[in-house]
């Protein structure tokens, strides 16, 4: 029965990686960075960080940002797994465990990942409560020395789930609107208050994007936007800096 299941889950993954960017086309889809090197679809300017966004919005920004050069922290729990085939097979690191399991030993993985890479985070997931941040992010941002960057999401019209995070789906024609925020440095924290602090300070400026998304979504604030990338231009482009990686390596002759 537990192969059976993990064929079901390997085989749905496929078919989401290769549903999810043909159903996200069919979307309105705009960007604003504030920090034009905030953006990890903009290969050629990307700067490292800690991207953290909600929960609920992973199926509006999984399908844009993939061969981003983009880790992500997923839960080792058995539902994600479906979701770890989808991501994997979009062009995404991906590192098992969370801040209640695991978590020792995907730090570890991350100390050597970030090096090369930017990490991302769903800070109230994986089980909530929705748009409550646990300290993970904010922990693992302090003690490999990179900046927090804040994702918001706004979607003109979405089909909530019954999901504890309720999961936004966005439906076709949807406008839907990302804005990157400024990095976010987080200081050496020493006491539970110091903490309490850095995630209200943090989980505010995360809420306030979101407004901020959701009305430029609602088309209430008047925000210039562009639409981002195709991730396919993205593989080709890495796959390019492989190939000439390996050709500029001496021939063992």
């Amino acid at each position: 029965m537990a192969k059976k299941n993990r064929w079901i889950k390997d085989l749905s993954g496929r078919f989401a990686a290769f549903a999810m960017p043909m159903y996200a086309s069919s979307a309105n889809y705009r960007v604003h960075a504030f920090d034009p090197t905030c953006d990890p679809g903009v290969l050629d300017l990307h700067q490292r960080g800690v991207f953290i966004f909600w929960h609920e919005f992973i199926v509006s920004l999984l399908p844009y940002w993939g061969w981003s050069n983009l880790t992500l922290l997923m839960s080792q729990h058995r539902d994600a797994e479906w979701l770890n085939q989808t991501a994997n097979r979009m062009g995404y690191r991906i590192v098992r465990g969370s801040t209640t399991r695991g978590g020792a030993a995907a730090l570890k993985r991350l100390q050597t990942i970030q090096t090369t890479s930017s990490l991302v985070f769903t800070p109230d997931g994986p089980k909530g409560p929705r748009r409550q941040m646990a300290p993970g992010a904010l922990y693992t941002a302090n003690k490999l020395d990179l900046p927090i960057i804040p994702v918001a999401v706004g979607l003109s019209c979405a089909k909530r789930l019954k999901t504890w995070d309720r999961m936004a789906i966005p439906l076709p024609l949807t406008r839907v609107r990302v804005v990157f925020g400024e990095r976010i440095w987080i200081p050496s924290i020493d006491t539970r208050e110091e903490l309490e602090a850095e995630i209200d300070r943090v989980s505010g400026t995360l809420n306030n994007l979101t407004d901020f998304a959701q009305q430029w979504a609602d088309g209430k604030v008047d925000q210039e936007g562009y639409r981002p990338q195709h991730p396919r231009h993205r593989k080709k482009i890495l796959k390019g800096h492989w190939r000439a990686a390996i050709d500029d390596q001496p021939s063992s002759e």
